[in-house]
């Protein structure tokens, strides 16, 4: 119970509990590897390219991998083939319910 004094000051212990959240941190993912290929007429990024997820913002202790289920250029065509994509990314590790 609080009440307030007469001076103005509140006296007593509040009930309740506060309730505290902590959020996820928001990471960053780039792809390494292999990121040049021969036309072949397709998007698919060749075994080979041996791409990688890396992630920015991951705290110095923490573990944290990453994996993506697949990788694809944006184009077939040699001239607009400038971004590789990857999908299905996941994180894994013993800290990964952080971010």
């Amino acid at each position: 119970m609080v009440t307030a004094g007469e001076n103005g000051d509140y006296e007593g212990i509040a009930s309740g509990q506060p309730t505290y959240t902590i959020a996820k941190k928001t990471i960053t993912a780039s792809l390494n590897g292999t990121l040049t290929k021969t036309y072949d007429g397709t998007t698919k990024v060749l075994e080979a390219q041996k791409l990688t997820v890396l992630l920015k913002g991951v705290e110095d202790d923490d573990k944290v991998t990453a994996t993506a289920d697949a990788y694809a250029y944006n184009s077939a065509e040699v001239k607009a083939a400038d971004t590789i994509t990857g999908s299905g990314i996941a994180l894994a590790g013993a800290d990964a319910e952080n971010y």
